[in-house]
């Protein structure tokens, strides 16, 4: 990970992870007044069968794309740089599996107040 990735990450809310890939939620945001950055994504095929496999938002915004999942040892990266896309605000970031392949999930995020807010609500 180079420094501009880290620099974001320690800043704010590191919420970077990994999972086995299935339909279901990664990572569940703070509160409405705050937003996910997704800066990396990688999947990594392990048991290859047809299907597809995403990151949206709760509201089924698109992060990846879909991608293939037939192939057995077959990945994915997606890079959006080290301040990340942000997804809408208030939504939580979510894998969709279809079909049955099998594999992981990797994640590189952070997540930050973007709402205009009084000190009290924060």
């Amino acid at each position: 990970m180079s420094d501009g990735y880290q620099k974001y990450l320690t800043f704010y809310q590191d919420v970077s992870g990994n999972s086995a890939v299935s339909t279901k939620t990664l990572v569940t945001v703070r509160n409405a007044r705050n937003s996910l950055f997704l800066q990396k994504a990688h999947f990594q095929v392990t048991g290859g069968a047809a299907g597809t496999w995403e990151l949206r938002d709760s509201t089924d915004v698109e992060l990846t794309g879909p991608v293939e999942t037939t192939t057995d040892g077959s990945h994915w990266d997606f890079d959006f740089g080290p301040a990340g896309v942000q997804l809408t605000e208030g939504t939580s970031l979510k894998c969709v599996k279809t079909g049955t392949g099998t594999g992981i999930v990797t994640w590189e995020a952070y997540q930050k107040l973007t709402a205009v807010t009084s000190a009290a609500n924060a």
